[in-house]
């Protein structure tokens, strides 16, 4: 698994977006890169799936946006996430 990380890394034409340049359209699931740095003695960076979402949807609150990132049990803050990319086009069968 390690060594098909480190081909993505270094081979994919993906091109990053950082979010302190540009969010992607609410809603729109995307590669992120997710910063932790709350990981015991440990700096943790991680490429995943998310999207920018309305953390507020079932209240009467106003719109607060968060990222909801796929097999976290929680939503996360806005600085968690430091780049996005769109998902890349499934290929033909």
């Amino acid at each position: 698994m390690a060594e098909q990380i480190d081909m993505f890394r270094t081979e994919s034409n993906v091109e990053w977006i950082k979010t302190s340049d540009k969010l992607p359209p609410m809603h729109d699931w995307v590669l992120v890169v997710v910063e932790e740095t709350r990981v015991v003695n440990a700096d943790y960076r991680s490429v995943g799936i998310g999207k920018l979402d309305d953390l507020n949807a079932q209240s009467t609150q106003p719109c607060k946006p968060g990222w909801k990132i796929a097999g976290y049990g929680h939503w996360v803050g806005l600085s968690i996430v430091t780049h996005w990319a769109p998902l890349p086009v499934l290929p033909e069968r």
